[in-house]
């Protein structure tokens, strides 16, 4: 019979945890900073797309193919430019389910607790708290960046649209 010796898998301690609360934080400042500049262009692409809207009403649409297509391009870019806004939206305020359990490194979690309240220095539930508090902002952080995905998509997808309006409005 031969023995083996059984070795244990280390866990990560709490200092691994507290790399990925850094590592997972600046993936949200990134993404709220990508956000940010694409709402700019979202902002300068709708007023163009009220400017074409004016035009397009004030020279008294008729029933040709021209002025059909145009409206159906400037419709499409205005939809498409109220989607993007709304992802956007979406992705700078993301909805997700607060965490369960306590974590030191929450400040909802923290802020919920009396005044004088100290957190007890076991090792492990540190550990277990920071990989929560982790996971917490890998989920907002995917949140945020699903959302400015799509508002990138309905953003590139809208300025095409509002360019062949633009070129169809007399």
């Amino acid at each position: 019979m031969k023995f083996s010796r059984m070795t244990q898998t280390p866990q990560p301690d709490r200092a691994d945890g507290l790399s990925a609360i850094t590592f997972y934080g600046s993936w949200i400042v990134n993404a709220d900073t990508k956000s940010g500049f694409l709402s700019a262009g979202l902002t300068v692409l709708g007023a163009a797309a009220f400017a074409q809207l004016s035009a397009f009403l004030a020279g008294t649409p008729s029933a040709g193919w021209r002025d059909l297509f145009a409206g159906v391009f400037l419709a499409a870019a205005l939809v498409g430019i109220g989607a993007g806004a709304f992802f956007l939206v979406s992705a700078l305020n993301p909805r997700t389910a607060p965490p369960t359990t306590f974590s030191r490194y929450a400040f909802p979690s923290l802020a919920a607790q009396p005044a004088g309240f100290v957190p007890p220095l076991d090792a492990d539930q540190q550990r277990a708290e920071a990989w929560t508090q982790a996971r917490s902002l890998a989920l907002i952080a995917a949140t945020k960046y699903t959302f400015f995905r799509r508002g990138l998509y309905a953003f590139f997808a809208s300025a095409p649209a509002l360019g062949v309006a633009a070129t169809l409005i007399r």
